[in-house]
C-alpha cells in the first residue's frame, strides 16, 4: 500500500490471520528492527559491543576500525577504517569478486555476527574506483526484510567499509496459513475499504519481519504487495 504510517496498534500484529499480510510499509518505524530505528544509541551498550572478544580479535588483525553498532541486532551498522585486503579480487570479473567477498565474511563471520551461507547478492555496482556490493539475509529462502550486509570495496582489491544488519536468532514458520488473495482483501478491508487506496497485486512471494513488540523481537511471515 502507498502509504508510510499506520493508523492501527501494534497489538494487531500478534493475531493469526493479520501478521501475514504484508503491511510492514504501514508500521511505525520504531517498530521495525533496521538501521537507523530505536530512540538512538547508548554508549554503554556501544562500548560493551566494542569490547566483544570477536570484534578485538578484528581489531588487533585490521587495526584501528570505528564502528556504531546497531543496539538491536549487536552487528556492526557502521564500520570502516585501514583498508583490508582481498586475497582474489578481481574487479573486471563480477563471479570473482563476489567470492572474494564471500571469503572475506566467512572468515570474518563472528565478528560481523552473520552467515555467509544465507545472504543472497542484490547489488554489485561500481561507482568510479568504489565498488558497493550488498547482500540481503535470508531465513530458510525467504528474505528478511530490514536486513541488509553492504560493502565498500576498492577496484584494487580491498575493504573499506561496512555495514550489517543482520538477525541472527529467526525463528518462525514459514508455511503460510493465508493464501495472497486473502491478505489482500484483509488488508484492504484494515484500510477502510478505501478504493483510493493502491495495492498492487505483488506475488505469491512470502518474507520474513522483525518486529519489535514491548522490548522483544519477534518475526513475522508477510506478503508485500
Amino acid at each position: 500500500a502507498n502509504r508510510t504510517h499506520s493508523p492501527y496498534p501494534l497489538s494487531m500484529l500478534r493475531s493469526p490471520l493479520l501478521f501475514l499480510i504484508a503491511i510492514a510499509a504501514l508500521l511505525p518505524p520504531s517498530a521495525i528492527g533496521g538501521v537507523g530505528s530505536g530512540p538512538g544509541f547508548t554508549a554503554s551498550i556501544q562500548a560493551h559491543l566494542t569490547r566483544t572478544p570477536a570484534w578485538r580479535s578484528f581489531l588487533s588483525r585490521h587495526g584501528g576500525w570505528a564502528t556504531t553498532w546497531n543496539e538491536r541486532t549487536r552487528t556492526p551498522q557502521r564500520a570502516y577504517g585501514p583498508a583490508v585486503p582481498l586475497p582474489v579480487f578481481d574487479p573486471a570479473d563480477e563471479t570473482s569478486g563476489e567470492k572474494a567477498i564471500r571469503s572475506f565474511l566467512a572468515t570474518e563471520r563472528e565478528a560481523l555476527g552473520l552467515d555467509p551461507d544465507q545472504l543472497r547478492l542484490r547489488r554489485f555496482q561500481r561507482i568510479g574506483h568504489i565498488f558497493y556490493v550488498s547482500f540481503v539475509q535470508t531465513h530458510r529462502g525467504r528474505e528478511v526484510l530490514h536486513s541488509e550486509v553492504e560493502l565498500r570495496v576498492h577496484e584494487r582489491g580491498s575493504v573499506m567499509a561496512l555495514g550489517v544488519v543482520y538477525y541472527p536468532d529467526i525463528v518462525v514458520s514459514v508455511i503460510p496459513v493465508l493464501a495472497m488473495a486473502g491478505a489482500r482483501d484483509i488488508a484492504r478491508n484494515h484500510l477502510g475499504g478505501d478504493t483510493q487506496v493502491s495495492i498492487s497485486p505483488g506475488d505469491d512471494r512470502t518474507f520474513v519481519l522483525p518486529v519489535e513488540d514491548d522490548g522483544e523481537r519477534r518475526y513475522r511471515l508477510v506478503y508485500r504487495f
